[in-house]
């Protein structure tokens, strides 16, 4: 029983040892899967004559499935492997071919190698090595070693198309793919402890794809010299976009291969890292702008990153939280699970924690523009979301052990909150100007202040009339990310009385006001004469505004629309005329965000509307320009027609306004127009060779 096969053994075997230059052997396994391992020696008989190991049509998914600990592979194994004496030495030949090798579900493709092996004598030997992918080579390589104290190495190593993609499946949890080839022409001599490198690596048309982002980088066709051990990057670019490339220049010091030295600095200006659709992989998505310029520096196991890291204005990223605090669909999921422990698919798969980045320290300043969108899709579907516009300066920090830490607030100077209850229809509610994300620690759990209100008008009848009032109702979002506490809020901010009434309740009465609101449309306070303000009406009217925006919200995904009904009395409770208010309100973006176009009105129907005169179908018009892509400065035109109080009315106003937002200590910053670059933190080169 060898390797899960069950051989039979041909009769009469034999293996005769006399000497490592005679040796005859007639010993073959059998199996009945049709697998064969046959160990022989030419019949011709004799001292000198070669000996082969002949290995067949061994299935490689029996020996993986076998072995718990293998990786699961797929394809058919035969080798010959040639034992050949030569005087007082030997000769040793080995042919393997695997017919479409599946490594981890990946294909890897037609795999052929072919080896030879000489002991030259006084401690030397020869190799030869040849790959082939698809019946095309690869890989040459060929050399002589001389092993023991004073040990030397000389060979060759040349690479014709080496195919990337066979790379790829060995790439742990489809973290990356691998396209293109690599050609290079490299030798190596001098001490086995200390061999130098010369030649060159050069990638065609070769790019890397990145699952977690869904998108792909190219890399550059120039060529990488390697010279008496170091590797030069002469301005070696990777290329996110055709003409934003991302830039290395700097060397590597490969002369002593125990402690590999690196001095890099990496620059990218405008870069475009990121601009990927969502994909069911995807945990972000979007478009990511970027300025880098840092160094990296130190042994390669042990590098040191430090510089300045600036997200451009013109971001717009999304990140996908498979689980969060705020979902409250499927509360029940996971509740109870079944497990077979008879099933060891589980213990096959399960994936490691992540390991540190080869112990490797950054540390990066990260200045976020104020016209910065950042999003996250609070399910997985996009069905409630939260949109982020804001900037603002953090501190990134890698340490050697694995631990990551970012510090600083990004505020916001606006943003979307769309979010559904169980008896709430969907809302989009607009955050305030002064929220904050506040980083003080691990990345992925911030602290959040968030306040979001969405604008309800809606009739008021206390004891002496009737009068339409605007609410503005919404959620507070407070606590770190895995501990979210949500509280919702109610104001009248034009209305003195009913802004009154509303300071005086209690923290719960206010949450039940504003939960009303939103599902009827309705001020359900008690009104002066004693009646609630609830009419049925409203109720089904929200519903159907919220179906509404369902539907519309899923068919112009690329346009952010918002539709209502508002169906009162004229007179409130008198006997008045029955009005209903249809709102539309639609945004959409244009050239990279820097221009926003948002469109907004009202049109009624029933009752004595307007009195024969004409409706205004639009009321509010707005177009936003940013000057620059930082978003410090826009210049925006509009059109608005609000209802300010009993005296003022309709109050319609229309104007050109420009915006300057900069932070400063002094006021003379405010006209210094030119931004200063953080300089990346130099260490002392005495302080790193006593730390090393």
């Amino acid at each position: 029983m060898i390797a899960f096969y069950s051989f039979t053994v041909n009769k009469d075997n034999y293996v005769i040892y006399r000497s490592n230059t005679d040796i005859e052997a007639d010993l073959r396994l059998t199996s009945e899967q049709g697998a064969s391992l046959w160990i022989h020696s030419l019949p011709d008989g004799g001292p000198m004559q070669e000996l082969h190991a002949e290995l067949s049509q061994l299935d490689l998914e029996v020996v993986s499935d076998g072995f718990g600990t293998l990786p699961h592979m797929k394809g058919i194994l035969n080798a010959d492997i040639q034992y050949a004496p030569i005087d007082s030495s030997f000769q040793l030949v080995a042919d393997m071919y695997v017919d479409t090798l599946i490594y981890e579900r990946d294909t890897v493709g037609e795999l052929m190698l072919n080896a030879t092996y000489v002991p030259l004598g006084n401690s030397q030997q020869q190799i030869d090595v040849h790959l082939l992918r698809n019946q095309l080579e690869a890989l040459a390589a060929n050399g002589t070693i001389q092993t023991g104290a004073d040990g030397q190495i000389d060979g060759n190593a040349l690479l014709t198309n080496f195919p990337l993609e066979i790379v790829t499946p060995f790439i742990p949890d489809d973290q990356a793919s691998l396209y293109g080839f690599l050609q290079g022409d490299i030798t190596v001599e001098g001490s086995t402890q200390s061999p130098l490198l010369n030649g060159y690596l050069q990638f065609d048309s070769a790019h890397v794809f990145i699952t977690a982002v869904g998108y792909s980088y190219e890399l550059d066709s120039k060529r990488i010299d390697i010279n008496q051990g170091i590797v030069n990057f002469d301005q070696y670019r990777i290329f996110a976009t055709e003409n934003d490339p991302f830039i290395i220049d700097g060397t590597i010091d490969t002369r002593n291969f125990s402690r590999m030295i690196a001095d890099l600095q990496l620059d990218a200006d405008n870069i475009q890292l990121l601009d990927a659709k969502k994909t069911e992989e995807s945990i972000i998505y979007g478009k990511i702008l970027i300025d880098l310029h840092s160094t990296i520096k130190g042994p390669v196991n042990a590098l040191a990153m430090r510089g300045d890291l600036n997200l451009q204005g013109g971001t717009n990223a999304t990140f996908v939280l498979h689980e969060s605090s705020l979902t409250v669909q499927d509360r029940l999921d996971g509740l109870v699970v079944f497990t077979s422990f008879t099933d060891i698919t589980e213990l096959r798969n399960r994936k490691e924690m992540p390991r540190p980045l080869g112990g490797m320290d950054i540390l990066l300043t990260i200045r976020i523009d104020q016209s910065v969108q950042l999003n996250a899709d609070i399910a997985p579907d996009g069905s409630n979301y939260v949109q982020l516009e804001g900037g603002g300066d953090l501190s990134f920090q890698y340490d050697r052990e694995g631990d990551m830490n970012l510090a600083g607030r990004y505020t916001l100077t606006g943003g979307t909150l769309r979010y559904t209850l169980p008896v709430v229809p969907l809302k989009d509610f607009s955050i305030h100007e002064g929220s904050y994300v506040q980083f003080v620690g691990d990345p992925a759990n911030p602290e959040v202040n968030l306040t979001a209100t969405e604008r309800i008008r809606t009739s008021v009848t206390d004891a002496t009339n009737t009068r339409l009032v605007n609410f503005d109702v919404g959620v507070t979002v407070t606590g770190d990310l895995d501990n979210m506490a949500l509280r919702f809020t109610l104001d009248a901010p034009e209305d003195i009385g009913v802004q009154t009434q509303i300071a005086a309740m209690d923290e719960e009465e206010e949450t039940k006001q504003a939960v009303g609101m939103l599902v009827t449309g309705k001020y359900l306070a008690s009104s002066g004469d004693g009646g609630m303000n609830l009419d049925m009406g409203s109720a089904p009217n929200n519903f159907l505004q919220g179906e509404i925006n369902n539907i519309a919200g899923n068919a112009l995904e690329s346009i952010d629309i918002t539709l209502g009904v508002d169906s009162y009395d004229e007179n409130g409770s008198a006997g008045g005329s029955r009005v209903t208010d249809y709102s539309f309100k639609f945004s959409k973006r244009f050239y990279d965000d820097r221009i926003q176009v948002i469109v907004g009105g009202r049109v009624s129907t029933g009752g004595d509307v307007n009195s024969g005169d004409a409706q205004s179908y639009i009321d509010d018009v707005s177009v936003e320009y940013h000057l620059d892509k930082n978003g410090t400065r826009y210049v925006k035109v509009f059109h608005d027609t609000n209802y300010e109080n009993l005296l003022e009315g309709e109050v319609v106003e229309t104007g050109v306004g420009i915006v300057l937002r900069k932070k400063m200590r002094y006021l003379r910053e405010l006209f210094q127009f030119k931004r200063k670059k953080v300089k990346p933190v130099e260490e002392d080169d005495s302080t790193d060779e006593q730390q090393t």
